[in-house]
């Protein structure tokens, strides 16, 4: 072994209580199990890295069958919450399961950083003063750094995407800039892929397990490419290999 890290990030699976129930005529607990089993047949992840939007309905119920779907596979999780969660049902639903709302987390020579973006009634994020105070108290630079948050501070390419995304990104970057150990933030929310370099740190985001939307337009639009996740290589002296895998079918 040469303590290389093999993650997968999943995101925006939008579960409901039921299951069976759609949005925008996707069955999201059937692309849900497909992505999942997708997973099962992939090459035996350390570690999921759950980045939000993982109710549609901020239901107990909900939360349930995501640990329940995701328990086969005997991988912990590492989850934090999107806009459409209730972070404290989430909490209590995951306890006791392999999924963890820790926002701290040392895996290998690595440290993972979960940070809470939703603003309760509103789809667009911003970090509290605490949480950016936090952020900085424990980036430290003794590992190489992985930072997870549900909307990305840094603009797709699409106008309404881009005016509910992290709204005070700068008072982010003044925080990740003062540590070169941040080698990467993995941000959900936008229900499509893409990867930026801003200076040595690189910025992703990944498609849904459910419905996507289209890239590069001014109003909502959704696409017709299948849902997907990230699959993540993190090797011990920071460097990052990274590649979204689509689940067709």
């Amino acid at each position: 072994m040469d303590g290389t890290l093999h993650l997968v990030q999943i995101t925006d699976t939008h579960l409901f209580a039921a299951a069976g129930q759609r949005m925008h005529d996707t069955d999201t607990s059937a692309t849900f199990a497909r992505v999942v089993d997708a997973i099962a047949a992939d090459e035996s992840p350390d570690l999921i890295l759950a980045t939000g939007d993982l109710a549609q309905d901020e239901s107990p119920e909900a939360y349930r069958r995501l640990a329940g779907l995701l328990a086969p596979l005997e991988i912990p999780v590492l989850a934090l919450p999107g806009n459409h969660d209730d972070p404290a049902a989430m909490a209590d639903a995951f306890a006791g399961t392999p999924i963890s709302v820790e926002k701290l987390n040392d895996v290998g020579q690595w440290r993972i950083l979960q940070l809470h973006t939703p603003v309760a009634g509103e789809t667009y994020g911003y970090l509290g003063a605490d949480e950016l105070d936090w952020l900085d108290g424990a980036l430290g630079d003794d590992h190489p750094a992985l930072i997870c948050l549900h909307h990305p501070p840094l603009a797709v390419g699409s106008q309404w995407l881009d005016a509910i995304g992290l709204t005070n990104a700068e008072a982010f970057f003044d925080v990740i800039d003062r540590h070169r150990s941040v080698k990467a933030v993995l941000a959900g929310h936008v229900h499509q892929e893409t990867h930026v370099r801003r200076g040595e740190v690189h910025f992703f985001t990944t498609p849904s397990t459910s419905v996507q939307f289209r890239p590069s337009v001014t109003r909502p639009a959704f696409d017709e490419i299948a849902p997907g996740y990230r699959r993540l290589r993190l090797h011990p002296n920071g460097d990052i290999e990274s590649e979204v895998i689509r689940v067709e079918g």
